[in-house]
């Protein structure tokens, strides 16, 4: 039999359980055995409404009151498909959050649970009382006239304990007990005029079941407050309700701005709180005390107390923890909708993840929070207006930091802190996947292109334009999670964003399945569209040198000695090469006349291998330095991949005992060349054994130096370096601080070999002097010699005129630094 729930309005209404059954069977003439005497006659739609013929003579009730407050207990999400399988059961991103949840799944409540009436507890809840008139859950984009049904159904759990079992209330009679509730007002005239009159001990206990309830007038805006306390006034005969709020922290707007300005005044105090005869300063303890007093005045404009009469208001039944579990709600059902809408990107790209964390993350943008599924200024305002009461006033003040003392912090293996919540790690390690693609391509793809052409061709493929093309045609601009505001209201910057989020998703699936699904997903989105161009893109040539032996040239070095001298390179690494020629090529240089051992010279492959190095280093990195911000790892790569580094790598690995040199000729290597030679190498060995070998490679020979180059602060250049000793310097009431300027003293030598000398000087004062191939090269070795004076002022103490001001300074800088040294002494892999 289908369950009936029917409230009678009336004498009844305000009687609940047994008494109200009294009252109806009174009423319909009902004895209590559940007979009706012989002179009336059961008839009449009221009759039927309430009671049920048993067919012996007998009448039922067809519904039951429960005599018991019920307790909310949160809601049960209904949706009409399973959730997908590999879906994560919390969102990601979740900012400013005092609570957790998760989707678990359970049984359909078939017994109590109705859609129909899900469907109007979710109006009257979510749009009559809280007034989250954004909050839909119908599906978009359909023709008009056709009728949907909600994506997903939610069902309040109204629970009960009687008897040591828990009853949990069907729909229905969570439909019947709101329907109660609206028909009666909070204190009618009469009991307004009562308890005006009551004395307060009987005032407060009369009026305390009501304290901290979710009281509604639909004639105000918001409809909803919370009741905090109820006051009287015997005189006026009224009763009020009392509402404690706290205003947005931008209402006081002109003390705040007036605070901001003492703040920034009394940071530039901050040094000189005495003056030179040891008493405090007048002016900073004067700005001191007027902007606490200020401060004052802000937090006691913010807090607002509202006191109303209680007239034309009712009781929802509600209490303020129902907010969290609203909140919760909005946020899960945009997060299982958001899910579905991943599952038709996954069709789209033809790939289905095995860990969704990281195709979410791949599209939240840098200035997302959390999404509740409807604007967040409606969410807060029930949180401030209908939520739990918050203690104002009790934050703690944190001090700002500098941005050097940020990158310290991170540089020294802090792992504490929250992760980072945003796509722009991903798009870091996507850049190089991206790269590596387009460049495996171009390189068997194009095989008599020298690298100037890869390189420009690479360029117009890799550029954000094009980028943000390939993100339109998967639809991610309908999947980038990002804030509403003036950052992306530009086209030029929304499309940045596309183009990021593009390569944040290629990083997802690289992290996810590998290299192979990338290069699916890139080729069909740069020519899904035109299949021709699509199967050239596709059809990957093997290097001339493979396709000449394709099962390996190995028995070549018997009869080659300049391939047989290669061995002993071979034993050196544990390397064996398939093509031991490839290997040949790697260390021929420019200058070698074309040969029929290596047709040609290294240049190509060490185009090549210098993506293969960028995404294998960005893939250590990102793996193993977790809370590591993008611009923190892009100075830990730099390091790593220099050619300073590399050329390091190429004198601890010997291989220019291995360089095929040219006829008549044995010309010195430079940094740069040796570098070349590393990387030919990673990209020959990359041609010949694929990229697990490479990765094998670097991770023995590249990472390890990590840390002596965090250890050393080789991360942090000379000119960055100086430039924080010099900021070190500046005065505490000036806003432009002097910073290292670099000047170009003189250029000498002939074209093609020209030296510049560059200066650098801090307040109209040399401070050294460098010389080098290019102006970059020289300011570095300006900066690394004034960084060597200063280290020598500050051991020496030196009191000479000309080097008296730096010393001031040295020493300022000095702790500082000694701080920092100690933590990273503390950094480990």
């Amino acid at each position: 039999m289908r369950e009936v729930i029917s409230i009678h309005v009336g004498q009844a209404g305000v009687q609940i359980g047994n008494a109200c059954w009294e009252l109806y069977c009174l009423e319909h003439g009902i004895q209590p055995d559940g007979t009706m005497p012989s002179d009336q006659q059961a008839d009449g739609e009221s009759f039927t409404t309430f009671f049920s013929d048993t067919g012996n003579g007998r009448y039922v009730p067809r519904s039951i009151f429960v005599d018991l407050e019920p307790t909310v207990v949160g809601f049960s999400l209904v949706t009409h498909a399973p959730l997908p399988i590999c879906m994560t059961r919390r969102p990601i991103c979740m900012y400013a959050m005092d609570y957790e949840f998760q989707l678990v799944e359970e049984k359909v409540p078939d017994e109590c649970f109705a859609p129909e009436d899900c469907d109007d507890l979710q109006e009257y809840i979510f749009h009559e009382i809280f007034e989250m008139m954004n909050f839909q859950l119908r599906p978009k984009h359909v023709p008009a006239g056709i009728e949907t049904c909600p994506m997903i159904h939610i069902m309040p759990r109204f629970e009960c304990f009687k008897d040591g079992l828990v009853h949990l209330w069907s729909s229905k009679t969570v439909l019947a007990y709101f329907l109660s509730k609206g028909g009666i007002p909070l204190f009618d005239k009469e009991e307004v005029s009562s308890h005006s009159r009551l004395n307060d001990e009987e005032f407060t206990r009369n009026t305390g079941r009501l304290k901290q309830s979710i009281i509604l007038n639909t004639q105000f805006k918001p409809s909803a407050v919370r009741a905090d306390w109820f006051e009287r006034d015997a005189e006026k005969r009224e009763v009020y309700f009392v509402h404690n709020a706290i205003r947005s922290a931008s209402y006081p707007i002109g003390i705040a701005a007036r605070i901001a300005k003492l703040e920034n005044t009394l940071n530039k105090l901050k040094n000189d709180k005495r003056n030179s005869y040891g008493m405090p300063n007048p002016e900073y303890e004067a700005t001191k005390l007027e902007m606490d007093k200020l401060k004052e005045e802000a937090r006691a404009a913010r807090i607002l107390k509202l006191r109303e009469p209680v007239a034309g208001y009712i009781d929802t039944g509600l209490k303020p923890d129902v907010v969290a579990h609203i909140a919760m709600v909005t946020i899960a059902c945009h997060h299982i909708r958001y899910n579905f809408s991943i599952s038709v990107f996954e069709e789209i790209i033809q790939y289905q993840f095995n860990d969704r964390r990281l195709i979410e993350l791949a599209f939240i943008h840098s200035s997302f929070r959390t999404s509740y599924g409807t604007p967040i200024d409606h969410v807060k305002n029930i949180v401030n207006n209908c939520g739990y009461r918050r203690k104002y006033g009790t934050e703690e003040k944190r001090e700002k930091k500098k941005g050097i003392v940020s990158l310290f912090n991170i540089m020294g293996g802090e792992i504490d802190g929250e992760p980072i919540l945003h796509n722009e790690r991903l798009e870091y390690l996507g850049d190089a996947v991206v790269e590596l693609i387009t460049s495996h391509h171009l390189f068997f793809m194009l095989p008599h292109h020298f690298e100037g052409g890869l390189a420009t061709y690479r360029t117009a493929l890799v550029q954000n334009r094009n980028l943000a093309k390939l993100a339109k045609s998967c639809r991610m601009d309908e999947m980038l999670q990002f804030a509403h505001g003036a950052d992306l209201i530009n086209e030029a910057d929304f499309k940045h964003a596309l183009a990021n989020s593009f390569e944040a998703v290629m990083a997802a699936v690289y992290l996810d399945g590998g290299l192979g699904p990338c290069d699916t997903i890139f080729s069909k989105a740069m020519y899904g569209s035109d299949p021709e161009l699509k199967q050239i893109w596709d059809h990957c040539n093997e290097h001339e040198l493979r396709r000449e032996d394709p099962l390996g040239d190995r028995e070549l070095s018997q009869i080659t000695p300049a391939l047989a001298s290669f061995h002993e390179l071979e034993r050196r690494l544990g390397i064996q090469f398939n093509n031991i020629r490839l290997l040949a090529k790697a260390f021929t240089r420019r200058n070698v006349p074309n040969n029929d051992l290596t047709k040609g010279h290294n240049q190509r492959l060490e185009w090549l291998g210098d993506s293969v190095l960028q995404l294998l280093i960005s893939d250590f990195l990102y793996k193993n330095f977790p809370n590591h911000h993008e611009g923190h790892m892009s100075l830990l790569r730099t390091s790593l991949v220099s050619n300073q580094t590399q050329s390091v790598v190429c004198d601890d690995l010997g291989f220019l005992e291995f360089v095929i040199k040219p006829p008549h000729r044995v010309p010195e290597l430079k940094v740069k060349d040796k570098a070349d030679l590393v990387e030919a190498f990673i990209g020959a060995l990359y041609v010949d054994s694929g990229i697990e070998h490479c990765r094998a490679f670097v991770r023995i020979v590249f990472c390890p130096r990590l840390r002596h180059f965090i250890e050393s602060e080789q991360w942090n250049d000379a000119k960055s370096h100086l430039q924080q000793w010099c900021l070190a310097m500046r005065k505490s009431r000036n806003e432009m601080p002097a910073m290292p300027e670099y000047r170009v003293l003189g250029i000498e030598g002939p074209t093609n070999n020209r030296i510049f000398r560059v200066g650098v000087y801090f307040r109209g004062e040399r401070l050294s002097t460098g010389a080098a191939s290019n102006v970059h090269k020289a300011e570095l070795k300006a900066a690394e010699s004034a960084l060597a004076d200063l280290e020598s002022v500050s051991a020496s103490r030196g009191n000479s005129k000309s080097v008296s001001f730096l010393f001031s300074f040295s020493s300022i800088h000095k702790s500082f630094f000694q701080k920092k040294h100690r933590r990273l002494r503390r950094f480990f892999f």
